[in-house]
């Protein structure tokens, strides 16, 4: 659904999926508040136009809300040098917050969660991480972290110490906890994936 308030140009592909649409766009703030949200807003008026004020309101105050976190992504990562940008993850579900910020991403699985890593995969990916000297791997709560731990052990063996990190992609941290809610959640995904570039 929210690919239908964007443009293509918006849209990442999937290379291994040739004209799937890569559906993780909520990881690029900027479209989730320019374009996603109020697009959302306008549908849910036209369903009940009676409290299309209360609608424009409260879209107002959360649009308000994701361009500062946008805002605030953007200043953190724009003095990280060009070297340093760059993520290992379990499946790419954060290819949009890579793109607005200017991060490479590297991943066991593109978007889709379903297909498992090869040996060969994870060899090669481990050779990268040390000739690149990553030091942060990350994972997500949704998924199987078998993979990375695994990659983790290959990089031990080669004398590589990496350490894994686990973010929010396919879900959210339930309201209530320290975390809970997009906004939050977002914000402790930049908090991790920061550590990427602290050493």
């Amino acid at each position: 659904i929210a690919s239908n308030f964007l443009d293509k140009k918006d849209i990442i592909g999937d290379r291994d999926h040739p004209g799937i649409g890569d559906p993780h766009i909520w990881f690029n703030f900027f479209l989730w508040g320019k374009k996603v949200i109020p697009g959302i807003q306008q549908a849910i008026e036209k369903i009940d136009p009676k409290h299309k004020k209360i609608y424009q309101k409260n879209a107002k105050k959360y649009i308000k809300k994701i361009m500062h976190l946008d805002q605030m992504v953007q200043k953190r990562f724009e003095k990280v040098p060009p070297i340093k940008k760059k993520w290992i993850i379990t499946h790419n579900a954060i290819s949009y917050l890579a793109r607005r910020y200017g991060i490479q991403v590297y991943s066991f699985q593109g978007i889709s969660t379903v297909t498992e890593p090869s040996t060969y995969q994870r060899i090669l990916l481990r050779d990268f991480i040390i000739e690149q000297n990553i030091f942060v791997i990350y994972y997500e709560y949704s998924c199987n972290s078998k993979a990375i731990f695994a990659l983790q052990q290959d990089c031990k063996k080669k004398n590589h110490q990496v350490i894994c990190c686990p973010i929010y992609s396919d879900t959210i941290a339930p309201m209530g906890s320290p975390h809970g809610g997009y906004i939050a959640s977002m914000i402790y995904n930049i908090d991790q994936l920061a550590k990427a570039f602290e050493k």
